[in-house]
């Protein structure tokens, strides 16, 4: 489960930054996290999480949309 966790963490670290423009990182981190959740949601290993790691792809999603 901790991988949940540190792929979202990862992700969200890519959009920040304090001094520079940081897109051009943060939407492979998106893309990387989509593949990522996606992936493991069709997986027998991850199927108790298949709900909500549809849930996390869905969202990812709706943010792709926006930028």
């Amino acid at each position: 489960m901790r991988w949940v966790w540190l792929s979202q963490t990862l992700a969200q670290q890519a959009f920040s930054s304090e001094k520079e423009p940081s897109l051009h990182i943060g939407i492979p981190a998106l893309e990387a996290l989509h593949r990522t959740w996606r992936m493991r949601s069709t997986r027998a290993k991850y199927s108790e999480f298949h709900l909500a790691l549809e849930d996390g792809v869905a969202k990812v999603e709706e943010y792709y949309e926006k930028i």
